[in-house]
């Protein structure tokens, strides 16, 4: 009994001094273990930890290296060392802790967290957001610092992507944090960069899909590419349809030449025209069913095929609009403004616009204007179709002392 004294001393004297402080002590205890006075007296479970392996346990207490001295080298889901550390580090609840650990399964005792934690510190990271990075991605506490992280923000900072913005493209996509520079995130980026005409674009797209550096890009990417070219694509629109929707470069091939097809022959515009961009982006939302149910609204407000196809050749993101838009502006425009189908057939982005806060407001602005002689001379749909500030500074601004409440009344309708 006494050499056992002796040695929970020397563990409890090199625990104060830092050094490693996990010794084995004896075989796996009675349940009742601490209950015994011979412990108690020492103050081992005031202060310490007790972990027990197959055949051993320890005493526990300090750094992360004191944590995973074990003979028993796996990691489980539930592993206390994991949980502690995260409580202790990071201010993870219990419950949190344990949730977190539990996505590790077996891997291995990280040999030293600490540094990575230290790491996104000195990145800028505030402890807020080093616990949502490490909540989502655990895996992270494994890494090495030199050869895994340091490298990936570096290359990333070149680009322009910096600070928040590293963490928020971390959190939308961990595994990018664990693909190589050299065989992914570099090689996605060079070739990303012979399509996008800038930096800054390119920093868009990737915040917009970090997945992008996660893939092996140029084999993924490169059949759909060829075959927007084949369709007549510059590099302009296929950035334009990227930075909109990305995910088209991790489809099947055969998936994109489908909606390619059928921008051309359903909706019948053709490759060469520069709303040919606009169909792929109007056909990736909807399926064929749903292009239906919108043609069917339009016959029912009485138009005739060809009319609708005309304005869908000159608008094909009509074809997005919800029916009930769809059917509200074509009654507010034909029925109570009293305007011709063929007006909007000529002027189809008119169907687009938002009624409560451009298309009413401005109306309500020019009948004040007119009812006084003041209205200057514009056409309706360059009315609606010209900027805010523009609009504002010609018809508004200008006769705020002359119209009492026009400018108020105006802002109130836009702003609602």
């Amino acid at each position: 009994m006494k050499t056992m004294l002796s040695r929970i001393s020397r563990f409890r004297h090199t625990a104060k001094y830092g050094l490693p402080s996990l010794l084995p002590i004896a075989s796996a205890p009675h349940p009742h273990f601490f209950e015994n006075s011979l412990f108690s007296s020492v103050g081992i479970y005031k202060h310490d930890e007790a972990v027990f392996t197959a055949n051993k346990f320890f005493f526990i207490s300090g750094s992360w290296s004191q944590f995973c001295y074990s003979t028993n080298t796996s990691i489980h889901s539930q592993n206390p060392f994991v949980s502690d550390y995260l409580i202790k580090t990071l201010g993870f609840s219990r419950h949190e802790a344990n949730s977190v650990a539990a996505k590790l399964n077996s891997v291995k005792c990280p040999k030293n967290p600490d540094l990575v934690i230290n790491f996104f510190k000195e990145m800028g990271l505030k402890r807020r957001k080093i616990k949502k990075l490490v909540s989502i991605t655990p895996r992270l506490l494994y890494s090495n610092v030199n050869r895994t992280l340091k490298p990936k923000f570096e290359c990333l900072q070149e680009v322009g992507v910096s600070g928040s913005d590293l963490v928020n493209l971390f959190l939308a996509d961990g595994k990018v944090l664990y693909k190589a520079v050299g065989s992914h995130v570099r090689p996605n980026l060079d070739y990303l960069r012979k399509l996008i005409s800038s930096e800054e674009t390119l920093v868009k797209l990737i915040k917009k899909s970090p997945k992008i550096l996660a893939v092996d890009g140029p084999k993924r990417f490169e059949p759909k590419i060829l075959l927007l070219q084949k369709f007549g694509f510059s590099n302009a629109k296929i950035e334009k349809l990227l930075l909109q929707r990305p995910g088209i470069l991790f489809q099947n091939p055969e998936w994109l030449e489908e909606i390619l097809h059928r921008v051309e022959k359903d909706l019948q515009i053709s490759p060469k025209s520069g709303m040919f961009v606009y169909g792929v982006l109007a056909a990736i939302s909807l399926r064929k069913s749903a292009v239906e149910k919108k043609m069917r609204v339009f016959r029912s407000c009485g138009w005739c095929d060809l009319d609708m196809m005309t304005v869908f050749r000159k608008q094909p993101l009509c074809l997005v609009m919800s029916e009930a838009r769809i059917r509200r502006a074509l009654d507010f425009f034909t029925r109570r403004l009293g305007i011709k189908s063929e007006f909007l057939v000529s002027h189809p982005a008119l169907i687009m616009l938002s009624l409560d806060k451009r298309v009413i407001p401005r109306i309500e602005v020019l009948k004040v204007l007119n009812e006084k002689k003041l209205n200057q001379k514009i056409s309706f749909a360059q009315a609606m179709y010209i900027s805010e500030s523009r609009f504002r500074s010609e018809f508004v601004l200008p006769y705020k002392d002359e119209v009492p409440n026009l400018y108020e009344s105006y802002m109130t309708r836009v702003r609602r």
